[in-house]
């Protein structure tokens, strides 16, 4: 086998394959308990942080175990909104599409129910129920919302297994006694099963759907983080492998090696993200690949220990880059920085545009998807290329903005360089007048002297008139020069002035508002020497010089707000106080100052939001059982868990509870009366 054919035992930053099923180790049992809600549900929403493994999960859990039980899983994405997100499911089911059934059964245009009952899914002989798989559902809300609106009524009467009113009316169209066997196939429910796979800060945007469709968050599968002696399973099994399949031979880990690997991983809970895992062991296999020898047994020194894993975890993007040819690197940064991450998520490019819009060569390509920080994507829209993950984002992104913050100030200092060196010229341009405009006015007096002399002795008048005329145009000639450079360093110190301005501007929008005050009293600085018609025609500039020192004097105050509320906030999210997270990162919210900011508090505030919605409906239900109960003890206790329902109630947003929870918290309070 050669070695382009071999496979990987970790596929580090990109989700697990169906064929890779054999050394997808550690979810066993979530595996076996999302295939059997999936078989007794017709809706599961699956839902996690992102870097959990919900894709795994559903490619090498799910998929493998449902289709053993007459069952056929459709993968569904829905990641441009270049098409309606209808024709994009209706893509994905055009290779199962039994066109002459559709073309018998309906009329004009049909509508996602009679495409997919016009569908065929077999096994052999067997007929197979279709499981729909919306993999990163959280794509479906970058849509506009009539597009929304058309897939969720769409897919509401699949779900609610009822017929469309407009199959209803052609049924009944047809004489009772004329229906035969195939039309009553036609117009019976589809059997039909639903998978949405969704980040867990995104997951209230679900709610919108719930008034066409109201179970849709009712069977919810969390998927957490693997436990520690899952994680050891997902380190060990695929290392101990054997087979001339893989990159490498079977290795293993030393204990001091896996334990310092797990202490390292796990977080206060005793819990590992996948994503980190796979990276680490990724980078671990590639170092087995470099010894090229059997037998080979981990130690930590293979990966610098626990500063090791930090660095390897934290340099991951940079470290691949830096793998490139240094021609190689300028070009796949733009690609990816600028091309697979548009307004800060993850997007795909249909193939083509990476050679002609970003100058990817064919060579290029396959190392980037080498190296897994890209992979490829094959639909019904063709070939495209995106981030293997959406975890990248963030370092992608923080990597970006050092690099432009980097290039910014090498450019801002190069020309504050040649600016000073301007200044100094020009300095000594403004000395060198000043003395030339002494000479002039000294001549100037000689040639007056001259003028007198002359008047008195009048046989020298003449001559003397003449060398006065003469020292006059020196004198002239010499004053204007000086006029002139000193209207040229006045010119290169407005024009210094500006560049400043800017600079202290671009540093307030980084948040950077130290550095703006600073820039901003050098614009101040600049405005000594300028003569009074300059300034007044000039004097925009340090006016809002002067407003902007005092913007940046109060917004520094509120940076330091802005970061206090956040830390209380990730604080008490981490001790799971999520109603006290979600005040202080409101708080933050409204005092964020930039758009980086906001949007770091937005997905934090969906987090906890998310967090809350269960937390919520196990106070409203532990509420309703201890009011139940009908004892002075129990009714205490339904009042505290009230109390609860009813301050989380308050702090969460109105779109996220369901008509039938407001209900029964009315049902409660009311209740609550009642109890004694």
């Amino acid at each position: 086998m050669s070695a382009s054919q071999k496979k990987s035992r970790y596929p580090g930053i990109r989700a697990f394959e169906k064929n890779e099923r054999h050394v997808f180790f550690g979810r066993r049992l979530e595996a076996k308990k999302l295939y059997n809600l999936v078989k007794a549900k017709p809706l599961v929403v699956l839902f996690a942080k992102s870097g959990i493994g919900k894709s795994s999960l559903i490619n090498a859990g799910l998929e493998p175990l449902i289709e053993k039980d007459f069952y056929y899983v459709v993968k569904i994405r829905l990641q441009t909104t270049a098409i309606s997100s209808v024709e994009m499911v209706k893509n994905e089911l055009k290779p199962y599409l039994n066109e002459a059934k559709l073309k018998t059964h309906s009329k004009g245009t049909p509508g996602l129910w009679e495409y997919l009952r016009a569908c065929e899914f077999k096994k052999g002989e067997d007929n197979l129920t279709p499981v729909l798989v919306f993999d990163q559902f959280e794509e479906f809300f970058e849509h506009n919302k009539k597009d929304q609106e058309e897939l969720n009524r769409e897919l509401a009467d699949m779900v609610s297994d009822r017929l469309p009113e407009r199959i209803r009316e052609s049924l009944r169209a047809i004489p009772f006694r004329d229906r035969t066997k195939e039309q009553l196939d036609w117009h019976s429910p589809i059997p039909v099963k639903f998978v949405f796979a969704i980040r867990s800060d995104r997951m209230s945007e679900m709610d919108e759907m719930s008034v066409k469709i109201p179970s849709i968050l009712h069977n919810r599968f969390h998927l957490k983080p693997l436990g520690i002696e899952a994680a050891k399973e997902a380190i060990i099994e695929p290392a101990a492998l054997a087979g001339d399949d893989f990159d490498t031979p079977a290795f293993t880990y030393s204990d001091p090696a896996l334990n310092t690997m797990l202490a390292y991983l796990k977080n206060k809970n005793e819990e590992i993200e996948s994503f980190q895992l796979q990276l680490l062991c990724r980078n671990i296999e590639r170092t087995v690949q470099r010894k090229q020898a059997k037998d080979v047994v981990i130690q930590e020194t293979d990966f610098g220990g626990a500063s090791g894993i930090k660095s390897i975890l934290n340099n991951y993007y940079e470290q691949e880059i830096s793998e490139l040819e240094t021609s190689e690197q300028s070009v796949a940064r733009k690609f990816i920085e600028e091309g697979l991450i548009v307004a800060g998520r993850r997007v795909g490019v249909s193939e083509g545009v990476e050679e002609k819009s970003f100058k990817i060569s064919k060579d290029l390509l396959e190392k980037l998807l080498s190296s897994r920080l890209i992979r490829a994507e094959n639909t019904h829209l063709g070939r495209s290329y995106e981030l293997s993950h959406d975890t990248l984002v963030a370092p992608i992104l923080q990597s970006y903005e050092i690099r432009r913050r980097q290039e910014e100030q090498e450019a801002a200092f190069k020309k504050q360089e040649e600016q000073e060196k301007l200044l100094t010229i020009e300095r000594k341009k403004r000395n060198g007048a000043r003395l030339l405009a002494a000479a002039g006015f000294a001549l100037f007096l000689v040639a007056a002297a001259g003028g007198f002399l002359a008047a008195k002795q009048s046989e020298k008048a003449k001559v003397a008139q003449q060398e006065a005329e003469r020292l006059k145009k020196i004198a002239y000639t010499q004053r204007e020069k000086a006029q002139t450079a000193l209207a040229e360093v006045e010119k290169a110190q407005l024009e210094m002035a500006k560049a400043y301005l800017s600079a202290g501007k671009s540093d307030m929008n980084n948040g950077e508002y130290k550095d703006a005050i600073q820039n901003f009293k050098t614009v101040k600085e600049l405005k000594t020497g300028i003569t009074d018609s300059i300034f007044i025609a000039n004097k925009n500039i340090f006016e809002e010089a002067d407003d902007l020192i005092r913007s940046s004097s109060s917004k520094s105050g509120v940076k330091q707000q802005f970061n206090d509320f956040l830390k209380k906030g990730d604080n008490a999210a981490i001790s799971n106080k999520h109603l006290s997270a979600l005040s202080n990162y409101r708080k933050a919210r409204k005092i964020g100052t930039t758009d980086v900011e906001k949007r770091n508090v937005d997905s934090k505030i969906s987090e906890s939001v998310a967090k809350l919605l269960p937390q919520f409906r196990s106070a409203l239900s532990g509420s309703e059982t201890f009011f139940k109960a009908e004892n002075a003890i129990s009714c205490s206790q339904g009042k505290k868990k009230l109390k609860e329902a009813e301050a989380i109630f308050r702090a969460l947003p109105a779109r996220s509870i369901s008509a039938e929870e407001k209900e029964q918290l009315v049902k409660l309070k009311r209740m609550k009366q009642a109890c004694q």
